[in-house]
């Protein structure tokens, strides 16, 4: 129903929708933007048409009340068992980031002509990914400031490179 017309009306807007509204007369600038704002008006319309049509009296799902206020901040319940869980995917996602995190570096290095200190680049990330820190970085942000750091005139931070 309207889900399926959303997904075809998105893959129209994504191939189609900026020829075919030039081809009406809209200017090309205004046509982009309508296509990029393809998704934010799909959610407009489908809201208007459930209200409209009233949709949700004839058995199609919507979603719902939604709760008033903020919740009650806490800490989340905490087992050992949880933890022992966690644990071994936790490890493997922190070495998967310093892989990457080494590998990214070395490109960059070499660009530069300048070298990596594993060891250093170790106990930075050790520091980073620590438990009171690990909301501060994420190993996806590697890449980014990767990219950042090589439109930098200046070379590599001193900790990075011995």
């Amino acid at each position: 129903g309207i889900g399926v017309a959303v997904i075809l009306f998105l893959l129209f807007a994504r191939r189609q929708l900026v020829r075919w509204l030039v081809r009406l007369g809209v200017s090309a600038h205004l046509a982009g933007l309508l296509a990029k704002a393809a998704p934010v008006l799909s959610v407009i319309a489908t809201i208007l048409v459930v209200y409209l049509l009233r949709l949700d009296l004839q058995g199609v799902a919507v979603v719902g009340e939604v709760p008033q206020g903020l919740p009650v901040p806490g800490l989340p319940a905490v087992s050992m068992a949880l933890v022992e869980q966690l644990l071994m995917p936790a490890l493997v996602i922190s070495i998967i980031g310093y892989v990457e995190s080494i590998s990214v570096g070395k490109t960059l290095a070499a660009r530069h002509r300048q070298r990596i200190d594993s060891d250093q680049e170790l106990s930075v990330w050790v520091r980073l990914m620590s438990p009171l820190r690990c909301r501060a970085a994420f190993p996806s942000q590697v890449v980014f400031r990767a990219r950042l750091l090589t439109m930098m005139p200046a070379p590599l931070p001193s900790w990075l490179v011995s």
